[in-house]
């Protein structure tokens, strides 16, 4: 999953002649609210297919099914979700280590 864009002021490069560069800030801030919305519930998505996988509680086909497509891009999907969610655990767990760690 790409992570969330950052929430911050967007203001437009290009403002055409007659057009309201206020109003185009405003487009820019919804767009942006609607690409984290769009991220976040493929996270929600991806994070349901991976505890369905582990609990054994529905079949690839039938997840495939439920979002129509293939079982194997079902375990694309599942894979790396799970590398996601290592590599977050192991960056948080390498930040609480280096918290504790003496400096030299």
């Amino acid at each position: 999953m790409k992570t969330p864009l950052p929430n911050e002021d967007l203001r437009p490069t290009h403002t055409p002649l007659g057009v309201d560069a206020e109003r185009q800030a405003k487009s820019m801030r919804r767009l942006r609210e609607l690409e984290n919305r769009g991220r976040r519930a493929e996270y929600a998505r991806n994070d349901l297919l991976y505890a369905l996988a582990l609990s054994n509680s529905l079949s690839r086909p039938d997840m495939g099914r439920a979002i129509g497509v293939s079982r194997s891009r079902i375990d694309q999907l599942i894979t790396h979700h799970y590398e996601l969610v290592q590599g977050r655990k192991a960056a948080a767990a390498a930040q609480q280590v280096a918290r504790h760690m003496p400096s030299i």
